[in-house]
């Protein structure tokens, strides 16, 4: 008997312990501190379970009755067991429109329905056999509300989910899987625990961070930049000293990133975590140069520390061991790097923590520059994921990259956190509001919650370069999917309508984030790779070649999509399992 099995029939057994007369009372109380809720009480449309008395759940007939006579609009479920999925349908008289239903559970009698979409509602009141103290629910095991909550989280992800529970129903935490959708209150007979701030709830999740994914501001600088391609993904400029070559010196960081190693630093005491931040900072550069096809040719780092917080010389060394073995990796697949140093400034008046960053130094001939020009329709989009592990790495990676890291810290790591590192946020930002520790281990992502959210940013290059090398002249279009996600693209090319609608499964951090976060599908696309961490834009049949020459090293490709003529402007269209979404 799997463990979810087991805990199941625990707290059923418990539950099925009350006499009818203490269900009563004790549903009474929870009523009572239900509609005290203020976001019951502005709630105009109610979507609530019916209970079945037989299973001895916090009984809602009197709940629903009051609720039709203070003129709420009611609505209730309908199992449909073909989909394997919950209905509603409103409710206007509960003694004479339902009857018994499926699994003997009363619903609206055939004549009497009126379908409802859930997202309609203003609340959904949710049953469970148990729940836990971060809101982590256990249905009964057929999965139905938790389909139909999934779809609404994606739709209407401001839209507040309400568990009812006795207090024996409640345990400290449960064993649970990204299928398993969180309530954001969960009332008992004798408290409210409320697990999700809906404050901001008109911003996206990111922008509440205070991150602007799209980087609002930067093409003020456009008049300026002396850029030979416009539509490329990086600034090349003319080399005024090598004719017919272009140069480029790129910079980026490791983001929000180092918080999560300083974290980690903290609570073990270990410097090892602050290794990865070099594969991160040099991943953010080499991968985008290499996007107008540009050879490498130095790289030099800045760190900039609070030396009060993070024992400088410790944090330098471990830092130096990870530049080591990212050259060295880099350098036996035949892209050799000159690492000429850097800057290290002590900032502590301007900085809580530390930050990271690099920059690069490329060259290119100006006739081979990958600019988007040629992109044309039929050419198909193949994408190379961004988890798992090549033969080039030595641990398994989450997939999630360096983009996105403020919302996955924020949404997944516990309050706690932050109560004992408040240099960890912006003290007036949104504070950190997760379930998780950093070191707590989930089965659905095979590591533990912090070392997902730390994985190395994979690096592409060791693949593109040798596709480049063998299909050059099929590659019309390189993407580096970071800020901004799945929308990259936009910034390539001119007048072409991306479609990407064969995407592969988003790796399990993905789903964990938009879960705890309820974040829109739609935002998710636009903040996170969602699992293809880099994209090539090729020539009709040739991506066959070049999806095998990927995996030779041991790296997922596949077609995720095509290219078509847009309407003068670029375009995205993402077709998936979460719904259609446009982006322009």
């Amino acid at each position: 008997m799997s463990k979810k099995i087991a805990t199941r029939e625990k707290f059923k057994s418990l539950r099925m312990r009350l006499s009818r007369e203490e269900v009563l009372a004790k549903s009474a109380q929870i009523q009572k501190q239900l509609f005290e809720l203020p976001e019951f009480t502005r709630a105009k449309t109610l979507a609530f379970y019916v209970a079945k008395q037989a299973s001895r759940e916090v009984e809602t007939e009197q709940m629903i009755k009051d609720s039709l006579l203070m003129g709420k609009r009611v609505l209730v479920p309908i199992v449909d067991k073909a989909s394997r999925k919950v209905l509603f349908s409103e409710l206007r008289d509960h003694d004479s429109e339902l009857a018994l239903g499926a699994f003997g559970i009363l619903e609206p009698k055939p004549s009497c329905r009126r379908l409802i979409l859930a997202h309609e509602s203003d609340i959904i009141i949710v049953p469970g056999v148990a729940f836990d103290l971060r809101g982590h629910r256990l249905g009964h095991g057929g999965g139905y509300f938790d389909k139909i909550l999934r779809e609404v989280a994606s739709t209407k992800p401001s839209l507040p989910f309400v568990g009812l529970a006795f207090e024996l129903q409640v345990t400290d935490k449960l064993p649970n899987t990204w299928r398993d959708v969180p309530v954001d209150i969960l009332v008992t007979e004798k408290k409210v625990l409320n697990f999700k701030s809906t404050k901001l709830r008109s911003m996206s999740k990111y922008a509440e961070t205070g991150v602007d994914v799209r980087k609002r501001g930067i093409e003020t600088f456009k008049v300026t930049v002396q850029n030979l391609f416009p539509q490329a993904f990086c600034v090349v400029g003319k080399d005024p000293q090598l004719r017919g070559y272009g140069v480029l010196l790129h910079t980026d960081g490791a983001g929000s990133k180092p918080l999560q190693n300083y974290l980690h630093w903290k609570e073990t005491g270990e410097f090892k975590w602050f290794e990865s931040i070099a594969q991160d900072v040099v991943a953010m550069n080499v991968d985008d140069i290499i996007c107008v096809g540009a050879q490498p040719v130095g790289f030099v780092d800045y760190v900039a520390i609070n030396a009060f917080r993070v024992p400088k010389k410790e944090f330098l060394v471990a830092l130096n061991s990870g530049f080591k073995k990212c050259f060295g990796m880099l350098n036996s697949h035949g892209i050799k790097i000159l690492f000429l140093g850097g800057e290290t400034a002590d900032l502590p008046d301007q900085l809580r923590t530390l930050d990271v960053s690099g920059t690069i130094s490329a060259r290119v001939k100006l006739s081979e520059v990958i600019n988007g020009s040629k992109i044309k329709p039929g050419d198909v989009i193949v994408g190379l994921r961004s988890g798992g592990m090549t033969k080039y790495e030595k641990h398994e990676n989450s997939g999630i990259m360096c983009n996105g890291i403020t919302l996955a810290r924020h949404s997944l790591m516990q309050c706690e956190c932050e109560r004992k590192y408040p240099e960890l946020k912006n003290p007036d930002g949104k504070g950190y509001y997760g379930r998780f520790a950093f070191d707590e281990y989930l089965d659905e992502l095979g590591m533990t919650v912090g070392e997902a959210i730390l994985s190395p940013t994979r690096i592409f290059a060791p693949v593109v370069a040798r596709i480049l090398e063998r299909h050059g002249g099929q590659i019309t279009g390189l993407v580096h999917n970071t800020g901004g996600g799945q929308t990259k693209c936009l910034k390539l090319g001119r007048n072409v309508h991306y479609i990407k609608d064969d995407l592969v499964e988003p790796d399990s951090i993905f789903r964990l984030i938009q879960r705890e976060a309820k974040v829109s599908w739609r935002e998710m696309f636009e903040d996170f790779n969602m699992g293809v961490g880099f994209e090539l834009i090729v020539r009709k049949r040739s991506e066959e070649a070049i999806s095998t020459l990927a995996e030779r090293f041991g790296l997922g490709a596949k077609v995720i999509g095509r290219c078509e003529k847009s309407d003068g402007k670029n375009k995205l269209t993402i077709r998936s399992e979460f719904g259609k979404f446009e982006y322009r």
